[in-house]
Formats: structure tokens, C-alpha cells, sequence
């Protein structure tokens, strides 16, 4: 470390550390008639630690297999050490220098090819002319076969040695530097591309004026992400700033809506500080369920620590996630569609077979979880294999995903012609329910069966914590709905602002949720073990795609639920009967109102003479649809983030910790700005909003 008490940098006292070998045997090698070797009480001329000889860190890997033994890794570049090399005779010596070029030798053929290396009659007298790389080292190796033969004498053997010394060290020097040989001018390139990327998303970006207060804290956001990404420390311990930011977050929303409060008396004051209270209770304990990062990996976490001794209570709470579900899936993804006792049957099945194969998939992964729990039903279960078991969900999820998309644009397209004949909405006598909202109604159907195929490529551990982020999003659409009741701000201005509120909140739940799972900035963290549910081989589009869906469960779920918010605040219409004590159908839909607003600014665009050539009113930019407001918004840090990122691995590309910090954070970014942004939050979530404004 350096004086300052730091570590992990490049300064001369966190890059010298002492190198100690321990034996009765090294007061042979000493001077003085075994009297041992010199200690000098000082460092060398113009070094601070260099008190004796200085080697590579790779050279302490041939010297240990030399002194045990052993065969040097293939791809080591190290070199014995020279002061320990008189544990040997002089032919001994030889023969391990030989040795290790020989496998010296393999890295440098494999690095340049072997052409220049093959047998050849040339001895040459000079080689330092050369130009560093392949040619050097073949001029080396030449001399070296020149002095190496089974006949030694004395002056042969100090010949080879020195030989041997001068090509080691001339081969770990070239090879060490094509590690960190950079070719700016790309990294250079790839960052104006990026630039480019950032500032066409911030251009694009339709909420920049007027000036709010959530758009200076989402600007806040941004900045200091950008500044940490320069940062190790930071970057390993990314979670906290997510944790508190959301934590901040929630308490401006609260400020929002207790000021809205009382100007509307829409809700009562303890609602909203009920909700903001549960909010952040939710919070703090979903952050509390995984430890993380690096500084504090491996401090109690409820997931690890708690359950691991109260495994009763885990199955407890995942046996009440899948109830929940199974009853969303009965109640609201096939009413409607299915009958009502074919709808119960049918929700019960999948959630059973789902819990069924994460019980028994936990036997096989973490037994201590499960220990003597539902023996019979693992008993019961056993002639099915794990692959089978996932495959039975899967099929299970895939055939429900398919019957309510199918059944969902069937039923909106009988409406619609009902409609249009008698001027009247049909009403569906089975379930009790409007059949023209049953398209509008399709983001929240398919979010709860992405919800159970997210739930079995979970861990057990983190199974319940689907239950906070359902209460929280629910709690979220209550702070959400007083804002947007208010009247005493324009309808077009209050929409632009809640645009961004919500597209806000979604941003900070979703990156919450990524490190409250478990994730981190580490490759190490990457979670394998649901990357082969359904699969018997090795599928490399399977295992990628189940690999995804495991490591990024939390912030997929808030993608999917982010279009809740969007379409209509989540469960607003559960909440209004709630509290206003009366039962809203789906009729009063959001997206009424927003038409009519529409239509009322395109008439007063009209009247100011803002037509095109054709006559066709001009929509304003403001009246951009919330979900273009929303994709613009995570876009915008989506590709400031990877600017960062990229600037931080350029700039500091010498830093020690290059490749165990810097480089995974910038492969953990291409993952969210390729895969989730653009698959996941884009074309999944587009395709469910485009459903849920039909």
C-alpha cells in the first residue's frame, strides 16, 4: 500500500511488494563461507523499494515448479529466478533454462507463428539491430540452438546460460507488451461514435424545456453516473448509488404528491405518506436481501444468512408468490377469455408444475434450502427428470402466451365490428367482462405469465422478492395518480412531467432491482445455474437467451412493468375503487383522455395556421406519445452511460485494474444497452404498449 494507507493503484509501494522464500538451505547460496547473503538497509539509487534483485510476478510460477518438480504452465511467461538457480549444478541449470525457453518458446509461436522459428543453418553474431518482435526473438533462438549440445564443457554451458537468459527475458518483455498494445485510433473512433449516439438522443429528446424538477434530478443522475464510471472503487460498489438514489427518488415523489394532495383532496394525507413510508420500507429490505459488490460481499444478506436457518420461512413466502400469481393468472390473464373453471384449472396447473420444478430443482442445487420439506412431492416427482419438468413449464407458459394474444385480437376484432353496426360496446357474459378492453387489457395479461417464467429462472432465495416489487409498483401507481389528477397544471405540461416521472422511476427500479438479485460488476457474479433449465446440451442461442432471463429477472420485470405505469399508473383502476369506494371498469381508460386532450390541441394548432402544405394539422412535439417520451428517456442514459464507459476503459487502459473492473463493467453495459434496451425494452416493451393502445 502506499503511505496514505491506499491499495490497488500503480504507485511504487502498491506495486513492490517483497518477494520472501524460507529455507535452512539458503545459506548455501549466502556469501562469506555460509555467513549469508548481504541485506542492504537501503534501496537502490532512484527506486523507493527495490532493495534487492526485482522480478516479474509470472517468474514466481517456473521457480516453484522448478524447486517442486512440476511441468510450467503452457502459457506462462515467466522466467526462473536467477539468484535461486544456484540450488542446481551448472548442467541442471541449463537444462531447466532449456526447459523453460522450450515452453517460452510454444507462446511466441503461437503469438507469431512458427515460420521464422523452424530449423535453419544461420547463426547470427548481432542481434540487438533488430527490430523488437518476431525477428529478434528468431535471432535469439538461432544463437541459442547454436550453443545448446549434449556435449558441454564449461565455457559451453556459461554460453548457453547466458543465451538462454537473453532470449527469456527478451521473449517475456515482447510478449508482456503485446498484452496492453492498444490501438487508440479505434478506441478513439469507437468513442466519437458513442458522442454521436449521446448527443443525437439528447437532441431527440423531447422533454428538455421547460425545466423541471425532475428533469434537473434525472440531469443529476446522469452526471454523477458519468463521474463514477472513472472511479474503481465506484464501479465495484455501483449498487449503493442506485440504492440511495431510489431512496431519494421516493422521497421527492412523496413531496410531489402530499403538495398535489392538498390542493386537490384527491386522497388524504396518511395515503400518501402510508405509501411513501411503505415504499422505502419495501426498499430497504429488498436491498438488504442480497449482499453485493465487493467491500461488503460476503456480511449477512437475508438471502444468504437468514433463509440459509429459516428455510421454513422461505418456502412460506415462495408458496405466497405463487399463490399470488396463480390467482392473477386466474382472475385477470384468461377472465375473459377462458371460462371461469377452465381459468382456475388452468392457473393452478402452471403454477404447480412451476413450483413443483423449483422445489426440486433446489433439492438438486442448494439442499440445505429444503432439507425435509414435501418429501412426498419430490417423491412424487422424481420419475420426471429437471429437463423435463422446465420443459413442461415452458410448453405450459408458451401455449397460455399464445392462447390470450390469439383469443385477446379475436374478441377486440368481434368488438369492433359489433361496434361499428349497433354503435355499442359488446359486452362478454363470461367473466363479466368488456370485451373491448381485452386487447387494451394485453400488457398486464402477458406481464403476469413473463412474471412466472421470470420467478422459475430465479434462485429459490430470491423467489419472494417478486412480491415487493408487485407491492411496490402498486405503491408506486398511487404516488404517481395524484399528480396526475391535479388541475392546476395545463394537461399538456402535467403529462409532459409525469412522462419523465415515470420513465425516472422505471430507470431507478430497474437498475435497483439488477444489483438487488444479486448482480454486480463482476464476472464472478453471473449467476449459471438457471442457464440450462429445459436444455439436455449445449445450445448456445438457449443457454444465452435462459442465461439473460436468470441474471437480469429484476430488470426485466420492471421493464414490463414500466408499460403498466405507462398505459394506465399500474393498477390505478384497483387503487380508485379503493379509495373512492366504488368499482371503475375498464372502460375509463387513460387513453380516452388523452385523445380528447389531443384533439383539442390539434384544433388549436390549426386555428395558429400550424398546418403542413396537404392541410393536415401539425401535432406539437409535446404531444409525443408517452411511450416515445419513455424510449427517448432511457435512451438518452442508455447512451450516455456507454460514452462513459468507453471513455473511462480509454483513459485509464493502464490502470491496474483494467481487466478485473474496467473491462466487465464495459461488457456489463453493451449487455444493457444492447440486450435489455434494445430487446428487451424496446422490442418487448414496445410490442406491449403498441397492444395496449389498440
Amino acid at each position: 500500500m502506499n503511505s496514505a494507507g491506499n491499495h490497488g493503484g500503480s504507485a511504487p509501494g502498491e506495486t513492490s511488494p517483497a518477494l520472501v522464500f524460507l529455507s535452512p538451505k539458503l545459506q548455501e547460496l549466502g556469501g562469506g563461507g555460509g555467513g549469508g547473503a548481504e541485506c542492504p538497509a537501503r534501496p537502490r539509487e532512484g527506486t523507493e523499494f527495490e532493495f534487492f534483485d526485482k522480478v516479474e510476478q509470472s517468474d514466481l510460477v517456473p521457480t516453484l515448479a522448478a524447486l517442486l518438480g512440476t511441468p510450467v504452465p503452457r502459457n506462462n511467461l515467466g522466467i526462473l529466478i536467477a539468484p535461486l538457480l544456484g540450488f542446481w549444478s551448472e548442467k541442471e541449470r541449463v537444462q531447466l533454462l532449456y526447459r523453460n525457453a522450450l515452453q517460452v518458446l510454444g507462446v511466441v509461436k503461437a503469438t507469431f507463428g512458427d515460420e521464422a522459428f523452424v530449423d535453419a543453418e544461420r547463426v547470427r553474431t548481432n542481434c540487438g539491430g533488430l527490430d523488437e518482435g518476431r525477428e529478434e526473438l528468431a535471432c535469439r533462438w538461432d544463437r541459442v540452438r547454436a550453443v545448446v549440445h549434449p556435449d558441454w564443457d564449461t565455457s559451453a554451458i556459461e554460453t548457453a546460460t547466458e543465451e538462454l537468459s537473453e532470449f527469456l527475458r527478451a521473449a517475456q518483455e515482447t510478449l508482456s507488451s503485446t498484452a496492453s498494445n492498444y490501438n487508440v485510433s479505434r478506441l478513439l473512433l469507437a468513442i466519437a461514435v458513442a458522442a454521436c449516439a449521446a448527443i443525437s438522443a439528447l437532441v431527440s429528446f423531447p422533454i428538455l424545456w421547460p425545466p423541471s424538477t425532475t428533469g434537473f434530478l434525472y440531469g443529476v443522475v446522469l452526471v454523477l453516473y458519468g463521474m463514477m464510471m472513472f472511479a474503481s472503487s465506484y464501479v465495484e460498489e455501483e449498487q449503493h448509488f442506485w440504492y440511495w438514489t431510489t431512496s431519494a427518488w421516493f422521497l421527492v415523489l412523496y413531496a410531489k404528491s402530499a403538495h398535489t394532495d392538498l390542493k386537490t383532496n384527491a386522497y388524504g394525507p396518511h395515503y400518501m405518506f402510508f405509501s411513501a413510508a411503505l415504499l422505502l420500507a419495501l426498499h430497504r429490505l429488498a436491498i438488504r436481501w442480497n449482499q453485493t459488490g465487493q467491500k461488503h460481499a460476503g456480511e449477512p444478506d437475508v438471502a444468504h444468512t437468514f433463509f440459509l436457518t429459516h428455510h421454513i420461512v422461505l418456502w412460506i413466502l415462495i408458496i405466497a408468490t405463487y399463490s399470488h400469481l396463480s390467482l392473477r393468472l386466474a382472475r385477470h390473464t384468461f377472465a375473459g377469455i377462458l371460462p371461469i373453471n377452465i381459468s382456475a384449472i388452468a392457473a393452478v396447473t402452471l403454477g404447480v408444475s412451476a413450483f413443483v420444478f423449483k422445489l426440486n430443482f433446489t433439492q438438486a442445487d442448494a439442499p440445505e434450502l429444503v432439507q425435509g420439506l414435501a418429501r412426498q412431492i419430490r417423491g412424487w416427482s422424481a420419475p420426471f427428470d429437471l429437463v423435463l419438468q422446465a420443459r413442461i413449464v415452458f410448453v405450459g407458459l408458451g401455449i397460455a402466451a399464445t392462447l390470450v394474444a390469439v383469443v385477446s385480437g379475436a374478441v377486440n376484432r368481434h368488438s369492433g365490428r359489433r361496434s361499428g353496426e349497433q354503435c355499442t360496446k359488446t359486452v362478454s357474459k363470461s367473466g363479466n367482462a368488456d370485451t373491448s378492453a381485452v386487447l387494451t387489457d394485453l400488457p398486464k395479461r402477458l406481464h403476469n405469465l413473463l412474471t412466472l417464467l421470470l420467478i422459475t429462472q430465479t434462485r429459490a432465495q430470491n423467489v419472494p422478492l417478486f412480491l415487493i416489487y408487485e407491492l411496490q409498483l402498486r405503491l408506486l401507481a398511487l404516488l404517481h395518480l395524484a399528480p396526475h389528477r391535479s388541475s392546476s397544471v395545463s394537461s399538456t405540461q402535467n403529462r409532459k412531467a409525469e412522462s419523465l416521472t415515470r420513465s425516472v422511476s422505471i430507470l431507478l427500479l430497474t437498475h435497483s432491482s439488477f444489483y438487488a438479485m444479486g448482480g454486480s460488476n463482476a464476472i464472478s457474479s453471473i449467476d449459471l445455474s438457471n442457464a440450462y433449465n429445459g436444455v439436455s446440451g449445449y445450445n448456445i442461442l438457449a443457454v444465452g437467451v435462459l442465461l439473460f432471463l436468470s441474471n437480469w429477472a429484476g430488470p426485466i420485470w420492471w421493464a414490463s412493468a414500466g408499460v403498466q405505469l405507462l398505459l394506465g399508473y399500474g393498477d390505478t383502476s384497483v387503487f380508485s375503487s379503493i379509495l373512492n369506494g366504488r368499482v371503475e371498469s375498464g372502460k375509463d381508460r387513460k387513453w380516452v383522455q388523452d385523445e380528447r386532450e389531443r384533439l383539442h390541441e390539434t384544433i388549436r394548432y390549426e386555428r395558429n395556421g400550424a398546418a403542413n402544405k396537404t392541410g393536415t394539422p401539425i401535432r406539437p412535439p409535446s404531444m409525443a406519445s408517452p411511450w416515445l417520451q419513455h424510449i427517448s428517456c432511457m435512451t438518452v442514459f442508455m447512451a450516455l452511460s456507454l460514452l462513459m464507459v468507453m471513455a473511462s476503459c480509454t483513459a485509464l487502459r493502464t490502470h491496474l485494474f483494467i481487466w478485473t473492473v474496467f473491462s466487465p463493467k464495459y461488457l456489463y453495459t453493451m449487455a444493457w444497452c444492447i440486450v435489455w434496451h434494445l430487446g428487451v425494452n424496446i422490442g418487448l416493451g414496445g410490442l406491449l404498449y403498441w397492444t395496449g393502445v389498440e
